[in-house]
């Protein structure tokens, strides 16, 4: 068996087809934070396999989804610390972008954020919090 392993998806199919047109190819997708989108990230039979016709009728190709995303939850009005545990509990990280004076929002209080709510952040990203200083 060859390795397929970092190939595009349709590559790694036509490779295998090539060696051996009677196996047949499922594909299962994972996230990776490491491998782009539509690349082999796993194959069941290892490479340097070797076997008799008939002997393994399928292989499984694991490919990247690519890395995953989550949706910023909206953090604005809220305070610092409850902004913080609910961005961590999206799977995101903070960064406070800056301190500033606002007569509308209260001392604490996040006055925007970025990315927005609703928007889809790869997971593990930061999002950027403005925090009032009343």
């Amino acid at each position: 068996m060859t390795d397929v392993t970092g190939l595009l998806l349709k590559e790694a199919k036509k490779e295998i087809a090539a060696r051996n047109s009677e196996l047949l190819i499922q594909v299962k997708k994972e996230y990776s934070e490491s491998v782009r989108k539509g690349y082999v990230i796993g194959q069941s039979v290892a490479a340097n396999t070797t076997f008799q016709e008939g002997e393994i009728e399928t292989i499984v190709l694991t490919v990247s989804k690519g890395s995953q995303k989550v949706v910023v939850p909206d953090v604005t009005g809220m305070l610092k610390e409850d902004a913080m545990k609910k961005i961590h509990k999206a799977g995101l990280k903070y960064k406070i972008a800056a301190y500033s004076q606002n007569d509308t929002v209260a001392f604490g209080a996040v006055i925007r954020q970025k990315p927005v709510e609703g928007e889809k952040a790869k997971k593990g990203s930061y999002v950027k919090i403005w925090v009032s200083l009343g």
